[in-house]
Order: structure tokens, then C-alpha cells, then sequence
């Protein structure tokens, strides 16, 4: 009953907003929302040749859906729908890098 259909658009368009009106959303899906009461509803973007069902938790208030997913796992949904991040996530130091800060950390440390 509180799962909802949502384009690819609206899809991408929720996860890039994150929180917004449903009413700029498919009419499809204004429909489904507006048809159930405020509270949590699952947002399903039907499975195609690129991906399989994708589906995210938001809570339904009034007229505005809010996401109930982090930033990160946000951006890496975009990425995979073939959206702009939202986030750039950074590589973590090689060891060796790693290792040359320590050592040099290290040494601050007995000299100060």
C-alpha cells in the first residue's frame, strides 16, 4: 500500500534533491502519494535493461518527500543511473604515503 512507482526522472530527481515537493514529480507518481497518508513510503523504480528494481525509503509530509538515504549511498545511486554525484568520494593514501606521514608525525611528536 505505501509502495510507490516512480519514473527514471523522478527517481533521479529525488535522489538529487533529496527533499522536495511531490507535486513537481510525474503525475503517476503525485497520485500514488497523494493517495497515502503522511509517514514512510517506498519509492520503486522499476527494474530496465541497464539496472534491476531500485528502491528508497522517504517519508511522505504533506506535499514533500523526504529521503531516507545517506549522502553517500545518494551519490553512488546517481553514479549507477548515470547522474552527477552528488559527492566526490576520495581515494584513500597508499601505504607508503600512510607510513611517511606516520613517521613524520612520529618525529614531531619527540621533538615537541
Amino acid at each position: 500500500k505505501r509502495v510507490i512507482k516512480v519514473t527514471e526522472d523522478d527517481f533521479t530527481s529525488i535522489l538529487s534533491k533529496r527533499n522536495l515537493a511531490f507535486d513537481t514529480l510525474s503525475a503517476e507518481a503525485c497520485k500514488g502519494l497523494g493517495e497515502v497518508e503522511n509517514g514512510c513510503v517506498v519509492l520503486v523504480l522499476a527494474a530496465n535493461d541497464k539496472h534491476d528494481d531500485v528502491h528508497l525509503c522517504a517519508w511522505r509530509f504533506e506535499k514533500m518527500i523526504h529521503l531516507f538515504v545517506s549522502k553517500d549511498e545518494t551519490s553512488v545511486l546517481l553514479g549507477r543511473l548515470g547522474g552527477k554525484p552528488l559527492i566526490q568520494v576520495e581515494e584513500a593514501p597508499v601505504a607508503a604515503e600512510g607510513t611517511e606521514q606516520a613517521k613524520a608525525g612520529a618525529e614531531q611528536a619527540k621533538e615537541g
